[in-house]
């Protein structure tokens, strides 16, 4: 195993790169850590040789790549499925720690607006994320699910930089205040009537048909008239 060139550590509820593990990785080029619970990105200091690295479905924040250790040597990074959130921090951080790469997938990740989707608001934002990420990023050629195109890059070196995508906020609903005692217990009062039927008001349509017993000309005529 450890004179694999690649290996597969696919869902081990791995939560770092120990001793042990790093020792079975030996002169390991391209690794999958796919679906593990991967929490501190220590240990990857020891794999200088890195050449593909998959992170997919491992919960990782933007605090994980903040203290990534160099990899001169990764082309492929693929972190789908994770909680990349601030997408201007990350491509910041990849920046440094993988001038070489190639080829980035972060799919289903808060900051990568969904490829296809009927609940998107804006259907522009897929295309902007990707002119930013491709100006920020210059030695990409394959970003998610497909190749960087000749006119994607001449765009993104023209207005890439404004394209920036800055890190959602949620925004809290503001609080209601509560009612007044006073208003309380008139709104309270205006609804104690609609217990007793009899005093309940009816509000709505009704059909009326016309039998002229209310005309104020047959009030004065009796049946021998007819």
């Amino acid at each position: 195993m450890a004179e694999s060139s690649r290996i597969t550590l696919f869902d081990r509820g791995l939560t770092a790169l120990d001793d042990a593990t790093l020792q079975s990785l030996g002169t390991c080029t391209e690794l999958d850590l796919s679906d593990n619970s991967l929490r501190t990105p220590r240990g990857f200091e020891r794999l200088p040789q890195l050449t593909s690295l998959i992170l997919d479905n491992n919960c990782l924040s933007d605090s994980f790549f903040a203290d990534f250790p160099v990899c001169p040597n990764l082309q492929t990074l693929c972190v789908n499925g994770n909680h990349i959130t601030d997408l201007c921090s990350f491509l910041e951080q990849v920046q440094r720690f993988a001038p070489r790469l190639t080829y980035l997938s972060m799919l289903k990740n808060e900051c990568c607006p969904r490829l296809v989707s009927i609940l998107e608001t804006d259907q522009n934002a897929y295309p902007r994320y990707r002119l930013h990420v491709i100006h920020t990023l210059r030695t990409l050629t394959f970003l998610d699910s497909t190749p960087i195109t000749d006119n994607e890059r001449e765009e993104a070196l023209r207005v890439g930089d404004l394209m920036r995508v800055q890190k959602a906020v949620p925004v809290q609903p503001p609080a209601t205040a509560p009612l007044d005692d006073g208003l309380l217990a008139d709104h309270e009062a205006a609804h104690v009537f609609d217990s007793d039927p009899k005093n309940s008001a009816f509000f709505g349509t009704r059909r009326y048909r016309y039998d002229g017993s209310q005309s104020e000309g047959n009030r004065y005529i009796v049946n021998s008239d007819l």
